[in-house]
């Protein structure tokens, strides 16, 4: 794996704040979740499990 050296990294525009900072965890974990249901979804329709509504 190649190493990252900090100047190929933009700086960030600043500091978030600990709000900041929640709000871009709970969208990642959102974005976990939807992953998680289109996976499961994907599975159905291969597997033929779910009817089409």
């Amino acid at each position: 794996m190649a190493k990252v050296q900090p100047t190929d990294r933009p700086k960030p525009q600043k500091e978030l704040s600990p709000d900041e900072a929640k709000q871009v965890q709970g969208g990642a974990s959102n974005a976990k979740e939807m992953l998680k249901r289109l996976n499961k979804q994907a599975g159905d329709i291969l597997t033929g499990d779910k009817e089409n509504k």
